[in-house]
């Protein structure tokens, strides 16, 4: 499964912990993660609409369309096999999440879960845990 969206913005960690992309119709990369001890990537983005890319990611009330060990598309170009799969309430991001951001190879992908009672708001994510194969590794 590969998402078909660019990363168009940085997205600083704000107040209390929010993240919160811009962008409607592509991506944001979280920054400054390194400066916190986390050299892995995190991908955000939103759901709940035709243009949203995440909402390829889940389908409504329900579960993640991926599954541990797909093969996924990243935002950045990149590919990824999944290695985690949870909906989540927004307001507690999983310790298994910081655990793969960690890793230099380590990538995370949110985007909210939308519900038929508020396909806009949702008190969900879906968060998506996956490892990079590093480039030097890559079998020509």
């Amino acid at each position: 499964m590969g998402l078909d969206v660019g990363v168009v913005e940085d997205v600083p960690i704000g107040r209390g912990g929010v993240i919160r992309p811009r962008t409607v119709t592509d991506a944001g990369r979280v920054v400054g993660l390194a400066d916190r001890g986390y050299p892995g990537a995190l991908y955000v983005m939103h759901a709940g609409g035709s243009t949203a890319p995440g909402s390829a990611l889940s389908t409504l009330d329900g579960d993640a369309t991926v599954a541990v060990g797909d093969m996924i598309g990243l935002p950045d170009g990149g590919t990824a096999t999944v290695t985690w799969v949870q909906v989540a309430a927004k307001d507690a991001l999983p310790d298994e999440l910081w655990g793969t951001l960690e890793h230099p190879y380590g990538v995370a992908v949110v985007t909210c879960r939308p519900t038929s009672a508020s396909p806009q708001r949702s008190p969900y994510n879906v968060v998506i845990l996956a490892r990079q194969q590093p480039m030097s590794a890559a079998v020509s």
